[in-house]
């Protein structure tokens, strides 16, 4: 494998690992309003119009063959904002993250320095059964991957649409596909598609118990664009992610769990010494405690964990603190 097709995985997974949590929601919008939805349908299914704010902080560290070579820190903030208006629902996503690195520039590998994202998803919901729903994100990188590009900028421009259906009163059952192209001030321009499908059940009724549960499947295929001229190649590798959230809700009392798996093919076998690697695993879990009122004010806190398999080891872990108001 070629020097450059190396720093463009490590650039890719990179990307994955450093930004803060993300608690996507598929067919399904969480019972926490800070959290928001990924698939754009699923804003359809909020019942109240809210504004929801998180600070988040986290550290940990890259090793190679159990020797430490980088810390990291960072910091983020993130602002969810919807609104219901009758069968419409709006919503908007918009998230900062920078990070710190301790230690020199010595190894081979792209560090993401700070990372901008937003999100915009318009719903509207038929007879209550169904929800379709049209959005875009964007996601803009600044990133260092060696001593000639010490700060790369990358920006990611997803538009999608996206359908969930209610059956049975508990079920839901939907999906989406989208079309992302990615601009770089070092590589040729990419496109790629994306398609996910979803399960979801959503058990008890507002001011009751409830219980949330959801699994999803999503994938994007590989993607290359050839170099031109002093800019390089652009590779996505093809992508397969799953995610599973459960949430218990208890008097306004909410309990929620989350985890992301995403595994990216290379297209060639990377070697190091006498290790192969065929594919980059990143999981990310997340748990968190908080009040949430059918109306009023909503705290809370979420603890968690991201790590990558490779033939480095990305750990980190994060705590973020929420607060949200949700109007009557």
């Amino acid at each position: 494998m070629r020097k450059d097709q190396i720093g463009l995985i490590l650039l890719f997974t990179v990307f994955l690992i450093l930004p803060g949590l993300l608690s996507a929601q598929m067919v399904t919008a969480s019972f926490d309003p800070t959290q928001p939805v990924f698939l754009p349908a699923a804003a359809g299914w909020r019942i109240d119009s809210f504004v929801g704010f998180s600070y988040s902080e986290a550290n940990g560290s890259r090793t190679i063959d159990d020797d430490e070579v980088y810390k990291f820190d960072s910091s983020g903030v993130k602002a969810n904002i919807g609104g219901k208006f009758s069968n419409i629902s709006v919503e908007a996503y918009l998230e900062q993250q920078k990070t710190d690195v301790k230690g020199e520039y010595l190894v081979n590998g792209w560090i993401n320095l700070d990372r901008e994202s937003g999100r915009l998803s318009v719903a509207m919901l038929g007879n209550d059964f169904v929800t379709v729903g049209l959005g875009g994100h964007t996601d803009s990188y600044r990133d260092y991957f060696d001593s000639s590009h010490d700060s790369e900028t990358t920006t990611e421009t997803n538009v999608l649409g996206s359908i969930s259906v209610k059956a049975m009163d508990v079920i839901y059952i939907g999906g989406g596909f989208g079309r992302v192209k990615e601009q770089s001030t070092h590589t040729v321009d990419n496109n790629w598609n994306y398609a996910a499908l979803g399960l979801g059940a959503i058990f008890g009724e507002p001011g009751e118990t409830r219980f949330r549960f959801e699994y999803s499947w999503a994938n994007s295929p590989e993607a290359e664009s050839k170099r031109q001229g002093e800019e390089e190649e652009a590779i996505h590798f093809d992508t397969t992610t799953t995610r599973m959230a459960a949430e218990l809700m208890i008097s306004g009392l909410l309990f929620s769990f989350s985890g992301k798996e995403e595994t990216r093919k290379l297209n060639e076998t990377f070697s190091i010494g006498d290790e192969d690697y065929n594919d980059i695993k990143i999981m990310i879990n997340e748990a968190g405690v908080l009040w949430v009122p059918q109306n009023g004010l909503t705290l809370g806190f979420y603890f968690g964990s991201k790590e990558t398999d490779f033939y480095f080891k990305d750990k980190l872990s994060e705590f973020k603190v929420n607060i949200a108001y949700i109007f009557e």
